[in-house]
């Protein structure tokens, strides 16, 4: 089955990205995203290093393969949207990266193509070119 947004018209610069990068987030497009994260008490996220997550998931046992920066970009969705409430420990967010990594039923660049859904939900423009 074929991605349906391979029929719409792209902006050059998100042709240019998605060449370089497919459907995974690049350090500055992580970057990006996790500047316009805030966790539930409004406070903002800090970009965090690819190789602490790597090192987290390692370390509670698991084995999660995934394309560099959108672990970091899971790994910064969880802190924003559920650590400290729903997921209480280092390891239950390490078995969360593991778990939205490995979704059975999910797909290759799910993080960054959700990503990139609530962009276009919120009207909130990637400046392509900068991405790169």
């Amino acid at each position: 089955m074929e991605r349906l947004d391979i029929y719409e018209l792209k902006p050059a610069g998100m042709e240019a990205y998605l060449r370089n990068y497919g459907w995974h987030f690049s350090r500055k497009m992580y970057e990006f995203a996790v500047s316009n994260m805030v966790d539930r008490n409004k406070k903002r996220i800090n970009p965090i290093e690819l190789n602490v997550v790597e090192d987290l998931v390692k370390r509670h046992g698991f084995n999660t393969k995934s394309d560099g920066y959108d672990l970091c970009y899971i790994y910064s969705m969880c802190v924003a949207d559920y650590y400290g409430k729903t997921i209480t420990t280092e390891p239950q967010l390490a078995s969360f990266i593991d778990d939205y990594v490995g979704d059975v039923d999910g797909y290759d660049g799910i993080a960054f193509t959700r990503f990139y859904a609530d962009c276009v939900a919120k009207g909130k423009v990637i400046l392509w070119e900068e991405m790169l």
